[in-house]
């Protein structure tokens, strides 16, 4: 349902409103060509339908019938929508960017991973040699247990991630 709000003028400088109610807005656009036919300017429109209030631009009212120029709008629309995709490949070829992409972020997260990893081993080495010349911090190891075992973890899981991609584009390469 659709309702068409008209305010207009009419020559007399009298303003006049007008609700023209109808089942589609093609009825009620078309309703409104008597009032703009007869020497009435509109001054204000506005179409409701269902919880949508829009404004209309008044140079649609043109004293044309607008059943011609949406059915020329609706051939046009249903020619474009049944032609095929020209591109049938399109959602597959992305799909495989998409799965290589992913595969390569996981591979620099496996590197940034494995670099962080080794600094950490690094750092525990150099301690533990400046422990056992000093005999100080000897516990100090243990609170870098956490953080390496937290670094194997999230390698790991980052491979088996990866390798899970691999296998997908394999799969689908097949």
């Amino acid at each position: 349902m659709a309702t068409l709000i008209l305010i207009s003028i009419d020559r007399q400088g009298g303003r006049m409103r007008f609700n023209l109610s109808a089942n589609t807005i093609e009825e009620a656009l078309d309703m409104a060509v008597p009032i703009t036919t007869n020497s009435n300017s509109i001054i204000e429109a506005t179409l409701l339908t269902g919880k949508i209030r829009l404004k209309l631009p008044l140079s649609i009212f043109d004293d044309q019938s607008f059943e011609k120029p949406m059915r020329q709008l609706e051939r046009e629309w249903t020619r474009l929508l049944e032609q095929p995709i020209e591109d049938s490949q399109r959602p597959y070829e992305l799909q495989v960017q998409l799965m290589q992409e992913t595969i390569d972020l996981y591979d620099h997260r496996i590197a940034y991973l494995e670099s962080s990893l080794c600094r950490a081993e690094q750092q525990v080495s150099r301690l533990r040699l400046a422990a056992e010349a000093s005999g100080y911090f000897a516990d100090i190891f243990d609170s870098y247990e956490p953080l390496r075992n937290l670094y194997r973890r999230y390698l790991a899981n980052a491979h088996t991630q990866k390798e899970k991609y691999v296998h997908r584009l394999k799969t689908s390469q097949a």
